[in-house]
């Protein structure tokens, strides 16, 4: 599955119809590609030490993705959806407090 641009109209677009910068979509196809053997868990395989430590270093990158292709885009914000933890990552604050269970 390649990584998807939801605009704020609710219309997708592939990331590389956005004219983002070549370095930029290689570590964002690189970064996709990493996260798809976590796709298919279920809920309690994504609940293992093992897979949550993975998950919250796969956010990680796709938090600092967000805020380059913001950048890239001269926007303010990118929503960014964890399909580890199924749910919106506001930052890396809220990562944390997912990734613990505090939320």
């Amino acid at each position: 599955m390649r990584p998807m641009y939801l605009d704020d109209q609710g219309e997708y677009f592939e990331l590389d119809w956005l004219e983002l910068p070549a370095e930029l979509l290689s570590d964002v196809f690189a970064w996709n590609e990493d996260y798809q053997w976590i796709v298919p868990l279920s809920m309690e395989e994504r609940a293992s030490g093992a897979v949550r430590k993975a998950i919250a270093e796969l956010d990680e990158r796709g938090l600092a993705l967000s805020s380059r292709l913001c950048a890239a885009l001269g926007i303010d914000e990118v929503e960014y959806f964890s399909e580890g933890y199924l749910r919106e990552i506001r930052d890396r604050e809220h990562l944390r407090q997912v990734h613990l269970g505090e939320e």
